[in-house]
């Protein structure tokens, strides 16, 4: 799934919902409100932020991580 990053956070979660629905059913989604609305505001949260990928990645090799 794509998200818009210009959506709001309500047009996120109702996108989000109607996922849901489809992947679990309408009966589910009460049972699933809380974790759509946690998601729908870390992505649009997300969105929001100012990431700069050419600075903001660590140095992989440098702290040990993966060798490639």
């Amino acid at each position: 799934m794509r998200f818009d990053v210009g959506a709001t956070r309500e047009a996120t979660l109702e996108r989000l919902r109607r996922e849901a629905q489809e992947a679990f059913s309408a009966e589910r989604l009460p049972a699933l409100e809380m974790w759509l609305e946690a998601t729908a505001t870390h992505v649009w949260r997300l969105a929001q932020a100012e990431l700069d990928a050419l600075h903001d990645l660590p140095d992989t090799l440098a702290s040990g991580g993966p060798r490639g």
